[in-house]
């Protein structure tokens, strides 16, 4: 399994936790000045959740709340039983 579906099922499984529907979640690239991907956003209704490739850390924040939750991304796989 490649680290970007890991990703977006880790995504998708906590905003179904969290009360959200996954499936509509929009995602796009967050770019630097040089053009190179440093983020992946993901956005519902309710929730972003943003992926910091660099960090290795998924950071998941209510629009109109004050609702945050961090998931490391190494942790996860860990806990999963997936080497990392």
């Amino acid at each position: 399994m490649s680290i970007e579906l890991f990703v977006d099922s880790v995504v998708r499984e906590t905003l179904a936790r969290l009360g959200d529907v996954p499936e509509t979640a929009k995602q796009r690239a967050i770019s630097n000045s040089t053009g190179r991907t440093v983020a992946i956003e993901f956005e519902t209704p309710r929730f972003r959740a943003v992926w910091l490739k660099a960090r290795g850390v998924i950071v998941f924040q209510e629009k109109k709340g004050p609702r945050m939750r961090i998931v490391g991304i190494e942790e996860t796989m860990r806990a999963r039983g997936i080497a990392a």
